[in-house]
């Protein structure tokens, strides 16, 4: 039993720590979508999805085009730099948190966060869900609050009937389409 014990440290101390591996990137950012920044490095121009959310597409009339255009404004009015802490890739863009500067929490702290708290996103459980079985008993999410929060408010998509109901994350994706009541398609 203590060999396992041991062997199980060894391997532990020897991987190495997720501090190490971790890639920031800094620079002025301009919103390309309610999730997606384009965030001017010193080298060159790099796309990050934000990690954690999902927001409606910009096909998606009001909500898609109003979470850009926040997020847009945010960015523009923020100042010179947003930080970003990469957390992986998907479809060849880097995954981040993302915040201004040095500024911590919803306002403005971390961008995914601050949109949630709006009701202008969601959630992305496939990023912040840390799988089955009873790590998921412990597990809260750090967008949940926020977005409970939005939804009981009724604010951004919460505030509309037809897309109340509907999860971005879910799959088969489902879009509401404008004007349709609650469940339609």
């Amino acid at each position: 039993m203590r060999g396992i014990l041991f062997a199980c440290l060894a391997i532990l101390l020897a991987a190495p720590s997720a501090a190490q591996e971790t890639k920031q990137i800094s620079g002025r950012a301009l919103a390309l979508d309610g999730d997606t920044l384009l965030v001017f490095t010193s080298d060159r121009p790099v796309q990050v999805r934000l990690w954690g959310i999902k927001a409606p597409d910009l096909r998606n009339w009001p909500w898609g085009p109003l979470a850009r255009a926040v997020l847009d404004n945010l960015l523009t009015k923020s100042g010179p730099l947003v930080i970003c802490v990469q957390r992986g890739k998907s479809q060849g863009r880097i995954v981040a948190t993302c915040s201004i500067g040095n500024k911590r929490g919803a306002e403005g702290g971390d961008l995914g966060g601050y949109l949630v708290s709006l009701g202008l996103a969601v959630e992305n459980r496939t990023h912040t869900n840390p799988g089955k079985g009873s790590l998921r008993l412990f597990y809260v999410s750090p967008y949940e609050p926020w977005e409970t929060n939005a939804r009981i408010r009724r604010l951004g998509i919460w505030s509309d009937p037809a897309w109340a109901s509907v999860r971005l994350d879910s799959k088969p994706r489902v879009v509401p389409k404008l004007g349709s009541k609650p469940g339609e398609k």
